[in-house]
């Protein structure tokens, strides 16, 4: 693969990440709850981007405190960046 190529799909990834995370951040503006922060964290750690992925499942939980995949998907990142605090609460919910 040349230089060329390997900029081209750079630059389908980076346009492809903002327009699905820009769809996200609308469907917050009108929902205004969990689900949509959750996506976005998702979308976030897809792209590599942990610690903002951590924070949009951070927001996803403290808006609704069950929300179970978002606890999960921060327990998991929470182990992988060894914040064992953020972990273990994020266990402890899961194993209610």
């Amino acid at each position: 693969m040349n230089k060329l190529e390997e900029r081209s799909q750079h630059r389908k990834s980076r346009f492809r990440f903002l327009v699905i995370s820009t769809f996200w951040r609308v469907l917050l503006l009108l929902k205004n709850d969990a689900e949509p922060l959750f996506h976005l964290g998702n979308i976030h750690y897809a792209y590599g981007h942990k610690a903002s992925a951590m924070n949009y499942w951070k927001e996803a939980v403290s808006k609704n405190r069950e929300h179970e995949k978002a606890w999960h998907n921060l327990v998991q990142c929470a182990v992988i960046q060894e914040e064992w605090e953020q972990a273990a609460e994020g266990l402890t919910i899961l194993c209610r």
